[in-house]
Order: structure tokens, then C-alpha cells, then sequence
């Protein structure tokens, strides 16, 4: 079995000059904000812009911290979101109602990976999503920290499912 591309996610865009150089630059998927604590916020509206104007085969991906169910639910519909990724607290159960309720929406939920992590929090989560996203831990920082952590730590972790690795 031959071992899958890798494919690369820029995450953060608020302007379609930045889209447009990222595809240009080769990306498959550009991450879209929707938590408003982010120093990297755009509007469901502003998203929207630029997600019309992407070209096929790069993937829309909608980045969620704790917001409520029908909320996302209804950017994803909005936004013409390919990926939802969830940055908070949300549970397994949270998960499958997107899956079920969202659809062809994929779900993604991300991790923050420290000397604490271990392979059982991903397990209740595999049923449930298309793939994890593991970024590095800090505590006052919900995900995009954007420095690595020790990839290392990944292989005794047995993910099920297809992952990102961040920073």
C-alpha cells in the first residue's frame, strides 16, 4: 500500500489577496475562523466571499470553539463548508450530530498534544469524525500556537483515523 500525499492546510485567512496567494502556493485547504476570541475572527459573511471565489479541489474548513450545534450548523450551510474542525471542549456525542446532521460536512476535531496525551481520548472520538487535528499544548491557547510540538509522541498514540499534524 502506497502511503497517502501529504496535503497542506493554511489556516487564519481573512482576506482574499491571502486565499489567492495560498492557492497559488499549492494549498488544499484554507481555514476559516468562527471563534471571536481569535486575533484571526472573519464573519460568516466575509467567509462566504471568499469561499465563492476558491477554485474546485481546495477545501473549506471551518474552525469552531465551543460554539452551539444549530450555530454551526447554520455556517456551514452559509459557507458552503467542505470540513468543520473543533477546537473546544466538544464531546463525542456533539461530533456525531454534526456528522449526522451536517452532512457531507467532515468533522475534525483537534487536540492540543502534550507529555499528557494519550491514545484513549482519541478512541471515544473515532466513530464520530473523519480525522484528528493535533496541535501543540499550551494553556492559555486554544489551538493555533503555531509551533510543533514532539511529533514523536504521535506513533504511541494508535490514532485510528487520518490526521494533521500543526505549527
Amino acid at each position: 500500500m502506497s502511503r497517502a500525499r501529504i496535503r497542506i492546510k493554511m489556516c487564519g485567512i481573512t482576506r482574499l489577496a491571502d486565499a489567492a496567494a495560498a492557492v497559488a502556493a499549492g494549498v488544499d485547504a484554507l481555514g476559516f475562523i468562527f471563534f471571536e476570541k481569535s486575533p484571526r475572527y472573519i464573519s460568516p459573511e466575509a467567509a462566504r466571499l471568499i469561499i465563492e471565489q476558491l477554485p474546485p479541489f481546495v477545501d473549506a474548513v471551518g474552525v469552531f470553539v465551543d460554539k452551539k450545534n444549530d450555530e454551526v450548523d447554520e455556517i456551514i450551510q452559509y459557507c458552503r463548508l467542505g470540513y468543520v474542525q473543533l477546537h473546544g471542549a466538544e464531546s463525542p456525542k456533539y461530533c456525531e450530530h454534526l456528522v449526522r446532521f451536517a452532512s457531507p460536512c467532515q468533522v475534525l476535531k483537534a487536540f492540543r498534544v502534550g507529555g499528557h496525551t494519550s491514545g484513549d481520548e482519541f478512541a471515544v472520538y473515532a466513530p464520530h469524525v473523519k480525522g484528528f487535528l493535533l496541535d501543540t499544548f499550551r494553556p492559555d491557547q486554544v489551538g493555533g500556537t503555531g509551533t510543533s510540538f514532539d511529533w514523536s509522541i504521535v506513533a504511541d498514540l494508535n490514532l485510528q483515523k487520518p490526521f494533521i499534524l500543526a505549527g
